[in-house]
């Protein structure tokens, strides 16, 4: 994956000859890692409004059950 070096300088001609450039050098097996890069993304999911809602519903019904059955 290339460097977004047309975010950098433009979609112009100068970007596009970087790019060219670069693919060159990304294409020979010496330089692969120096002029390409990865992206590595550790994500973790928020809980949404509707997913804390259904968790509080659902827990309350089990404390209501919880506590008739201790009544009994």
């Amino acid at each position: 994956m290339p460097a977004p070096f047309p975010k950098v300088v433009g979609n112009g001609v100068l970007g596009k000859i970087i790019m060219a450039v670069n693919g060159f050098f990304v294409r020979l097996w010496g330089f692969r890692g120096l002029f390409s890069y990865q992206i590595y993304v550790r994500a973790q999911a928020h809980p949404t409004v509707p997913n804390l809602l259904e968790q509080t519903i659902s827990s309350s019904e089990k404390l209501r059950e919880e506590i008739k059955l201790q009544a009994v």
